[in-house]
């Protein structure tokens, strides 16, 4: 028998992006909304409720104290589903150049061609490098 219910789905990422204080087209992540993080094939009904954004940076510097975002169909970043969201940095206790900005989404995705929704981000200044990257949704 089929399983029945809310699935909630995770999407971590490693990489190293390195952030200014400027969106650059060309420097995304792609977050695909097929696969979750123990390799589940879902979201086959057609929209996910995106839930929540986790954005871990470390090597901030040069007076950075907060990251926008946002989240596009597509690679150019000009068809957003989430527009800029802004959030402060949540420094380190023993570490101030590492922090995390974590956003709750709730808005649902109705699915693209093919499943992926890219980041693209800012600080307000100075810089950062985006090292870890977890996007949660329910199906």
């Amino acid at each position: 028998m089929a399983a029945v219910g809310t699935f909630i789905h995770s999407s971590p990422h490693t990489l190293a992006l390195a952030i200014t204080n400027a969106f650059v087209a060309a420097n995304r992540h792609a977050i695909p909304l097929n696969v979750d993080s123990t390799n589940v094939v879902g979201n086959k009904r057609g929209i996910a409720h995106l839930s929540a954004i986790y954005i871990h940076v470390n090597t901030i510097a040069a007076g950075a104290t907060s990251l926008t975002f946002s989240l596009s169909k597509d690679t150019a970043g000009d068809q957003k589903w989430i527009g800029n969201t802004t959030a402060t940095f949540s420094t380190g206790i023993t570490t101030a150049t590492d922090g995390n900005v974590t956003a709750k989404l709730d808005v649902d995705f109705i699915k693209s061609a093919d499943d992926v929704l890219y980041l693209h981000a800012r600080t307000d200044a100075g810089t950062c490098t985006i090292d870890r990257i977890e996007l949660t949704w329910r199906e």
